[in-house]
């Protein structure tokens, strides 16, 4: 490992920064996603953090990340329709990178990609203006706050994927309430990296200013470490932010046994494709870390919906009527166009010359294909198979992905304080 290069990153990520702008190989398993603000997952966790193979550094940190709540609906299994929102993530240019065919790190955006962005981020950034137009009061700015609220949020995430030897509770120090687990761990607070310099310099002049202890803790392989790391995130009641630390453990002879099970270690290459998931660009064909995962369609339609939303705003402002209930009636419109998630796509080239489509792909009505399917017995439908499993494949939907939950949320919390740092807040 690279030291120099270490905490060359890891100093350039503490710095005070303004406002600026899974596997294919394994598709039946993903990380366990940690949401370390969740109030559920406070407490102390004893870490061996896996270097990202893009990056060849453990932290993904992107600030400054703008987010919007779209509508979406869906057909469950029996039949009846529900509805449900996902929170769009119009990333930072700089999380997008990947490793050419030299090794060498370099962005994974094209001109046509970075345009795209550049066309979200001004969206979104007009609706926080329209929606803080004229806003003056203490009763006007509690108004607008909760109208971004249900619309679009901005947060500064840390993301990294480890393997959890034990977690504690906030309330118990002594027994872990947890133990072996890999997962993806998730942090909003601003002070993440400043924290975890702050404790890397201090426990530096123990080595007389040597930080090759670092090598004990973090690793792009599965064993061997002597070191782990020690996280320990809180909100203390009454407090708008939390409180993070980091102890960096280095000697313990006791952990070099100590092995990522490699299921949990192979979904481990890129944190960021985890953090995504659906809403990364599908590539399983490319190897990880040569992978582009901008999804430009999924970003073009979070610039429409959000166009119909800024007018809607805008009208509302002009008519003086109630923001809340023209994003409202906004959403049902979007949604009363959408199409069902029924609808699939397909590279299918057969069914598309039967389309009349010439682009690469174009959306099949399943329920059409199945009604105008007068002879079942001659000719079935088809079915994709898993070609390592042998398990029925899912077709991939555009329109109605799978729903973007919360980042698991399991009722599992450690030693005290830190340095505070702001906790996730929208703005």
């Amino acid at each position: 490992m690279d030291l120099n290069d270490f905490m060359a990153r890891l100093t350039a990520n503490a710095a005070p920064n303004g406002k600026t702008q899974r596997s294919g190989a394994d598709r039946g398993r993903s990380l366990e996603k940690i949401s370390l603000n969740y109030p559920g997952n406070f407490g102390s966790y004893q870490l061996l953090p896996v270097n990202s193979q893009v990056i060849d550094y453990p932290f993904v940190q992107m600030n400054a990340t703008r987010e919007v709540c779209i509508p979406r609906r869906r057909t469950a299994q029996d039949g009846t329709e529900e509805t449900y929102s996902v929170w769009i993530k119009l990333l930072p240019k700089s999380a997008y990178q990947m490793k050419d065919l030299t090794g060498r790190l370099t962005s994974s955006l094209t001109a046509e990609d970075e345009a795209l962005l550049d066309s979200a981020y001004s969206v979104w950034d007009q609706i926080k203006e329209e929606i803080n137009k004229g806003v003056e009061t203490e009763e006007q700015k509690a108004d607008a706050y909760k109208v971004m609220m249900e619309l679009i949020r901005k947060r500064n995430y840390t993301i990294f994927n480890a393997y959890c030897i034990s977690k504690w509770d906030m309330n118990d120090t002594k027994t872990p309430v947890r133990n072996n687990f890999s997962g993806l761990f998730v942090a909003t607070a601003s002070g993440f990296s400043s924290a975890l310099k702050s404790d890397i310099d201090q426990k530096s002049l123990m080595y007389g200013g040597n930080v090759d202890f670092i090598n004990e803790i973090y690793s792009n392989a599965p064993s061997g470490r002597t070191g782990a790391l020690f996280l320990t995130i809180n909100r203390p009641a009454g407090q708008t932010t939390y409180n993070i630390s980091f102890s960096h453990n280095a000697g313990l002879q006791n952990l070099a046994s100590v092995t990522i099970p490699e299921s949990d270690f192979e979904l481990m290459k890129d944190p960021l494709e985890t953090f995504l998931g659906w809403q990364a660009r599908r590539d399983d064909e490319t190897p990880i870390g040569q992978r582009r995962l901008f999804n430009a369609n999924l970003i073009r339609e979070a610039i429409g919906y959000m166009t119909r939303q800024l007018a809607a705003i805008r009208m509302a402002k002009q008519n003086n009527t109630n923001l809340l209930s023209a994003i409202e009636a906004t959403n049902a419109a979007a949604l009363s166009e959408a199409t069902h998630a029924s609808n699939v796509t397909t590279n299918d080239p057969m069914l598309k010359a039967a389309a009349g489509s010439n682009s690469e792909s174009y959306d099949v009505d399943a329920n059409r294909l199945r009604e105008a399917n007068t002879n079942p017995f001659q000719t079935p439908p088809a079915a994709r198979m898993d070609p390592l499993t042998g398990s029925p494949v899912a077709p991939e939907t555009t329109h109605a992905a799978p729903s973007a939950a919360p980042f698991s949320q399991p009722s599992f919390g450690g030693f005290g304080g830190g340095s505070a740092a702001p906790g996730g807040m929208p703005f």
